[in-house]
């Protein structure tokens, strides 16, 4: 053999060992990854970019991409209420380079709303953890003439199917909460749902009420053009402590708190879920996770187990269950899309 064959020969074998090598650090028996993450994570959302849930997941994402050492890409595939994307997140390979933030609504009653079989957050999903919490507000344009619930209930008795109320979508929370209140005050609205943001219409006074997060509500409500008629938590914020809650305005027992959990795929490998579950735990306890939220009406999530997790999730699915089928009911009140 010519000495530059020699050459050639061994540069293949340093390949060819080199290229077992990687894949003998990557690849373990049981199919887990042993250096995770190596390349770029995305997080699927099924929101636009600038609402409240890119805010939480980019939120989140810079947090862990320090900890991970790997970049976190946030990729927005907005529409049909979130089944768009929790779909797509449920089929991508479980390898945990593909995750999904989100609530209920976009994996189990988009679905539902529009008669398609839901997917099943414990078993099409393997729950990492709950990220964030938000305050749910009841919040009217300023032109309508009230300023309290119990004026909403007295105007929409006096004027019924006139308050139009707004949603990201049938099936999604905002429209279950709606039509779960006009259900329990015993009034009539109609319902529009929109496909891309409801805020413009909302702010122009097109429509008049929605239950909404109060991230994106922030600025509206500090120029006065939308009014808050009632929080949703089960008790009033220490930062806005003259907002009443709806149970006060008598309804007891209807409280409302937005939950944001982190998936990955179903058969996601247990070490890889672990992982990222305790990253996301230690997250939720940083002082920096939690000073970008607050002020925005967010709170961390609970510090859990993925066990834990998964019946958090379980009990919240009963509570919607109710309120879906309440929804449902009502699907008289529906308008045209917009």
């Amino acid at each position: 053999m010519t000495s530059m064959g020699a050459a050639v020969s061994t540069v293949l074998s340093l390949l060819v060992a080199g290229t077992a090598w990687a894949q003998a650090l990557v690849q373990q028996p049981d199919g887990t990854v042993a250096q995770y993450p190596v390349r770029p994570v995305r997080i699927i959302l099924g929101n636009a970019a600038g609402g409240t849930v890119d805010f939480v997941a980019r939120t989140l994402a810079e947090e862990l991409t320090h900890r991970l050492r790997q970049n976190l890409l946030i990729e927005n595939r907005p529409g049909a209420g979130g089944s768009i994307a929790s779909e797509y997140a449920a089929k991508a390979a479980a390898d945990g380079y593909t995750l999904y933030l989100g609530g209920l609504d976009s994996i189990v009653y988009s679905f539902r709303a529009t008669g398609r079989k839901p997917l099943d957050p414990v078993k099409d999903f393997t729950p990492v953890g709950e990220v964030s919490k938000n305050e749910f507000l009841m919040v009217v344009h300023r032109g309508l003439p009230v300023s309290s619930v119990q004026e909403l209930v007295q105007l929409a008795r006096a004027r019924p199917k006139s308050i139009l109320f707004a949603s990201s979508g049938n099936g999604t929370t905002p429209h279950i909460l709606a039509e779960r209140f006009a259900a329990a005050a015993g009034i009539a609205m109609l319902h529009v749902p929109y496909k891309h943001g409801s805020i413009p219409d909302l702010l122009a006074g097109r429509v008049h009420l929605v239950f909404a997060p109060a991230t994106p509500m922030r600025e509206p409500i500090a120029t006065g053009t939308l009014r808050v008629l009632a929080t949703l938590s089960p008790h009033r914020n220490a930062n806005a402590p003259d907002r009443p809650t709806l149970m006060e305005s008598g309804f007891p027992g209807f409280w409302h708190i937005g939950l944001l959990h982190l998936y990955a795929p179903a058969a996601t490998p247990r070490s890889i879920v672990l992982r990222l579950n305790r990253e996301v735990r230690e997250v939720l306890q940083a002082s920096t996770f939690r000073s970008r939220l607050i002020p925005t009406g967010d709170a961390p999530g609970t510090s859990m187990s993925v066990e834990e997790a998964i019946s958090v999730l379980q009990g919240r699915r009963a509570w919607m269950d109710k309120g879906f089928e309440v929804a449902m009911s009502a699907a008289s009140t529906q308008q045209g899309v917009r």
